[in-house]
């Protein structure tokens, strides 16, 4: 098949298949008041961006996102612990930053003070948690590290 007619062929399903797809997202139930968090994604320019000599983070900030409330709805977090996490890593973030940006601290320094940092933010974020959300993260953890090393 040439890849013209290839293109078109994919084109057409996927014309075909999206009325289908709108159709049984109107279709889909409610969700229950107990039903965990949704997620949500903050909407970036990223792909409409011209390239430049600094990285884009935006990419990097949305996949965090992501992997929060991801990690937030496996371990069944309400709306008030999320937000709470929510705060303690801006805070971290803002801390970070700072160390960053010290002219003053050698490399070591800045090192062990990103590690302490680090460890007691996570300590904060694990007290939020109940004793079943933190048996749930410990399983998740173990099964990371079993598959990729440590973390």
């Amino acid at each position: 098949m040439k890849p013209f007619t290839k293109l078109t062929f994919l084109g057409g399903a996927f014309a075909a298949a999206l009325p289908l797809a709108l159709a049984a997202a109107d279709l889909a139930p409610a969700p229950s008041p107990d039903a965990p968090v949704p997620v949500t994604v903050p909407a970036t320019d990223a792909a409409t961006a011209a390239p430049s000599a600094k990285p884009d983070h935006s990419l990097r900030m949305m996949r965090r996102h992501i992997a929060l409330h991801h990690l937030a709805r496996r371990l069944g977090l309400t709306p008030d612990q999320l937000a709470q996490i929510k705060t303690i890593r801006g805070n971290t973030h803002t801390a970070m930053v700072a160390i960053r940006a010290n002219p003053a601290l050698t490399p070591d320094q800045r090192h062990e003070q990103i590690h302490t940092l680090r460890a007691a933010s996570r300590q904060q974020m694990e007290a939020l948690l109940t004793a079943d959300q933190q048996a749930k993260l410990a399983k998740i953890r173990a099964r990371l590290i079993e598959r990729f090393g440590s973390l």
